[in-house]
């Protein structure tokens, strides 16, 4: 669990570097619900499996512009964010331990690597 906590905290400026380089016109507030309706359902289940990293960034980037354009629906919006984020998480830790890279990467983190 500590694993998937610290990779949360590497994904959160990796979707802010994206978010700069896509720059689309603000969702409408109908788009906005609709979307984070069905995406937190399948964030919720296995489909999440078919789901690839570029279009949960995707996912992310447009609930962020949803929170600026329905603050009503803001904290609904920020979880669709959160599991959005675990998800890609999860996908980051099962990457390194694929790789045999979460040693290395805790050790360069002790350095200050990377920082």
């Amino acid at each position: 669990m500590k694993r998937l906590w610290l990779l949360l905290v590497m994904v959160t400026p990796l979707q802010l570097i994206h978010a700069q380089e896509v720059n689309d016109a603000a969702p409408t507030v109908e788009q906005c619900r609709a979307d984070q309706e069905l995406w937190l359902s399948k964030l919720d289940a296995e489909s999440i499996l078919l789901i690839d990293f570029r279009e949960l960034n995707d996912w992310s980037r447009e609930m962020r512009q949803c929170m600026r354009v329905d603050q009503k629906f803001e904290d609904r919006y920020y979880n669709t964010v959160a599991e959005a984020n675990f998800a890609k998480a999860r996908r980051f830790a099962n990457f390194l331990d694929r790789h045999n890279l979460y040693e290395q990467f805790l050790a360069e983190d002790a350095q200050g690597k990377g920082r």
